[in-house]
């Protein structure tokens, strides 16, 4: 809209609302038209790498430890990219900016997702605090993404992989085994770990964890 700023000159600006629904914006923004004057924009707030120890420090009381050090691990990643930035001037656009390149980077969709949510915390724990006005994670939808499928191993894989050898991972010697029941006592529970593509198998007795060699 067309405003006049404290000096008399006239400007386009885009003005925040504060109304929750469509009609009590209209109202606003009638309202804003009659006296044509801009709200008093924000002049100052503290850079992101200040601030989010602030808030870490404020929740670290009610939020369970590993919820804590994956949110500080993402403000540091964020520091990186708008570390030196105000935090009322944080724009849409560096989110978007962020999003892609972490994308890029290899990032999966669920952890961006994250990193986009603690953002966003942040934030509304500094609107709380009156830093800020507005929050540029209003309207960003989260990324669509889908988890890779694990493999599926039938009875007979499983038992086929008790009779390989096995080397301790705490000496490196191979473990003097040559057959481990699937059905018995000392059965062999199969894992695959998606992220490394490795096939482990753990001894369920008092025998150190074994890697397959």
């Amino acid at each position: 809209m067309s405003v006049t700023d404290a000096t008399g000159r006239h400007t386009q600006r885009r003005v925040p609302l504060k109304a929750q629904t469509l009609i009590q914006a209209q109202a606003e923004l009638e309202k804003l038209k009659q006296t044509r004057t801009v709200p008093p924009q924000r002049q100052t707030s503290p850079i992101w790498s200040s601030y989010w120890p602030t808030y870490i420090s404020q929740i670290h009381q009610l939020k369970r430890p590993r919820t804590v050090d994956s949110e500080k691990l993402h403000c540091v990643h964020w520091a990186e990219a708008i570390g030196r930035i105000s935090i009322h001037l944080i724009r849409k656009s560096h989110l978007l900016q962020y999003r892609s390149a972490k994308l890029k980077a290899g990032w999966a969709g669920r952890t961006v997702n994250l990193a986009i949510t603690v953002l966003s915390n942040v934030l509304n724990h500094a609107q709380d605090n009156g830093l800020i006005d507005t929050l540029p994670t209003t309207g960003l939808k989260s990324i669509r993404w889908k988890p890779k499928k694990r493999p599926l191993f039938a009875l007979e894989q499983i038992e086929s992989f008790a009779l390989l050898p096995l080397r301790t991972t705490a000496t490196g010697s191979f473990w003097p085994i040559t057959y481990v029941s699937w059905r018995g006592v000392g059965h062999a529970l199969l894992r695959h770990s998606a992220s490394c593509g490795r096939m482990w198998i753990g001894i369920n007795n008092n025998s150190p964890s074994a890697q397959m060699a």
